[in-house]
């Protein structure tokens, strides 16, 4: 069988599923973003770390954090 090669194409593709593997293919695709996402935060922590290390942050008080984030 091809691969789909278009959005259309894979959801004429998950059309054709049980109902049962329509929802395994739901649950695997949830997992999988909660994974990538999950290690997308890890990566963001690692690189603040390294840049602390680096000295190249500088302490904020909470006025001035609250601040820079609704900026």
């Amino acid at each position: 069988m091809n691969a789909p090669s278009n959005f259309g194409e894979v959801m004429e593709v998950v059309e054709a599923l049980s109902d049962e593997d329509k929802e395994l293919l739901v649950d695997t695709l949830q997992r999988r973003k909660t994974e990538a996402r999950r290690e997308e935060l890890a990566q963001t922590a690692r690189e603040a770390r390294e840049e602390h290390a680096r000295g190249e942050t500088t302490p904020l008080d909470p006025d001035e954090l609250t601040e820079e984030l609704l900026a």
